[in-house]
């Protein structure tokens, strides 16, 4: 997949990073870089994880359970999303999206990515718009599926991205200028 390919060049041994939503990419993630936050919000699947990063014998990762019901939807100070502030604020290499809240967390991310540091969302195309074919994507004509997101949107557009397609779900690499100053969505 090009998504793994390009992460597998561009991560290095001594990068930090957070990631919303676990499973194969928290593994993945451990065996290359030296520290990751990694933030679940299932109980079960949180167990299991939990067992197989101790089975592989990855303590790289902090790994935090943080449960979201239904009515913690919108909420920008919920654990889930606030758990990543155990990174260093602009002292994150990357940011992975990919878990539920996806909007609170991306508009945290951007205050937690260091210069030069790369935003990672995955199903990005069910968010942002974008010329894509995949058949649940809000298009290139759609909106930002939410408020938040249409500030992180225009915080993130001027930004070199790359995206990518298995033509069922995209993911998108968004790298944060080395020299910008960033004015952080109001949550």
């Amino acid at each position: 997949m090009a998504a793994t390919g390009f992460l597998d060049e561009w991560l290095r041994p001594d990068d930090v990073g957070v990631e919303w939503g676990s499973g194969r990419s928290t593994f993945w993630l451990a065996r290359r870089v030296s520290r990751l936050v990694s933030i679940e919000h299932n109980p079960q699947w949180y167990r299991k994880t939990s067992e197989e990063l101790a089975r592989m014998g990855l303590d790289n990762v902090e790994y935090v359970l943080a449960e979201v019901t239904e009515s913690d939807q919108g909420s920008p100070d919920h654990p889930y999303v606030t758990a990543a502030l155990k990174a260093p604020k602009e002292g994150v290499d990357f940011c992975f999206i990919d878990g539920v809240l996806r909007d609170h967390c991306a508009s945290l991310a951007l205050k937690l990515l260091k210069p030069g540091g790369l935003l990672i969302i995955d199903n990005v195309d069910r968010h942002l718009p974008h010329a894509t074919r995949n058949p649940l994507a809000i298009g290139q004509r759609g909106q930002p599926s939410s408020p938040l997101w249409a500030v992180v949107y225009e915080q993130i557009r001027p930004w070199r991205h790359y995206w990518t397609t298995n033509g069922f779900f995209d993911t998108a690499f968004y790298f944060r200028p080395d020299a910008q100053r960033m004015d952080f969505p109001q949550e």
